[in-house]
Order: structure tokens, then C-alpha cells, then sequence
């Protein structure tokens, strides 16, 4: 099962040129990062920093990069964490 999940609100822009936003909730890398508007921003690059309080990187899949997304929530599709919905390959 799929969750949509609040990520955090972003921070800043990387020197790299991609959105920072320190994580409420932790991602996956390659994780698809949405507005509040449910509309695609971009893709989770890199996790980094205190696993009590992660900070994530998210490349732009919307051309260059902008600080108009810079105070605004986000949110990303994670995967139900409930014991029932693992599968064995």
C-alpha cells in the first residue's frame, strides 16, 4: 500500500542546485517528491545528516531550479510499514 506522506518544508537551495528540506518523516532516495497541490517537484538525491533529524536533497524534475518552492510544504509516496503488506520474493 501506498501513503502519501508529509515530508517538511523546504529550507534553502543547495549549492548543487537542488531543494533542502529537513525531513519530519524519512524518504527513500528516488522517492517522488509532490506539492501541496499533489504536482510532481522532483525526485530525494541524497539523506543526510542526525537520524533523529534527517535533511534531504530533492533534484528538480521541473527544469531549473527556483527559490519559489523555499518556505512551502512537501510531501513524497512512501510504502506501508505494516507487517502484513512485506512479500517474500
Amino acid at each position: 500500500m501506498v501513503l502519501v506522506e508529509y515530508l517538511g518544508v523546504v529550507e534553502t537551495v543547495s549549492g548543487e542546485g537542488r531543494f533542502v528540506v529537513k525531513a519530519e518523516s524519512t524518504p527513500n532516495v528516488n522517492d517522488q517528491i509532490f506539492n501541496e497541490k499533489g504536482t510532481t517537484i522532483g525526485i530525494v538525491k541524497r539523506i543526510f545528516g542526525p537520524v533523529e533529524g534527517p535533511y534531504v536533497t530533492i533534484s528538480s524534475q521541473n527544469g531549473p531550479v527556483s527559490g519559489d518552492l523555499i518556505g512551502k510544504k512537501v510531501f513524497f509516496r512512501g510504502e506501508s510499514k505494516h507487517g502484513k503488506d512485506k512479500r517474500r520474493h
